[in-house]
């Protein structure tokens, strides 16, 4: 309906002119959808709109309760705890034999850069030494295929049972050899 409407206008001027012609063509063009905040209105069977949980024996729909989001990932996990520690402290009260900074930890490209570069060169078996808390340990286990396997190096006991809190959440850790 919206492109005849905008096509009769189109037509009572013929040739239309410039602005004419880009006035029409934006009313065609955005007729009928959704723009701003809530993007999902443009489909108006989206089941983003109202969520419902499928009848059961017995009871009609209601809508869905939302749960609070989670963390999609151990690696996600590991290295926000890593930022959120007090090192200063760990150092003072003895818990770490040097004192440490939660920058040493690896960073997400860094992670990512390890990754491809274990899947680019089709690695079954990476030695890391130095590993810290074991953010890029976890990153590289995750790409490694199901037999491979990463040998972590660190000194320090502390960092190590830290970084093993969070890798056992991963399904990976069982590539992963301290």
């Amino acid at each position: 309906q919206a492109f005849c409407a905008a096509a009769s206008v189109a037509l009572r001027s013929f040739p239309p002119s410039l602005p004419d012609l880009l006035d029409t063509m934006a009313r065609v063009a955005f007729s009928g959808l959704a723009s701003g905040a809530h993007a999902a209105a443009t489909f108006p069977n989206s089941h983003l709109l109202a969520p419902v949980v499928a009848p059961s024996a017995g009871t009609s729909g209601t809508p869905a309760a939302w749960a609070a989001p989670k963390k999609a990932c151990a690696l996600a996990e590991i290295r926000e705890a890593v930022h959120d520690e007090d090192w200063a402290r760990n150092y003072s009260e003895g818990m770490t034999k040097i004192h440490m900074r939660a920058e040493w930890s690896a960073s997400v490209d860094r992670c990512s850069a390890l990754q491809w570069l274990v899947s680019s060169t089709q690695a079954k078996r990476v030695l890391e030494i130095g590993s810290f808390c074991g953010v890029g340990t976890l990153a590289l286990a995750e790409a490694l295929p199901a037999n491979g396997e990463v040998v972590a190096l660190e000194l320090d006991p502390f960092v190590v049972n830290f970084g093993q809190r969070f890798q056992v959440k991963s399904p990976s850790s069982k590539k992963i050899k301290n």
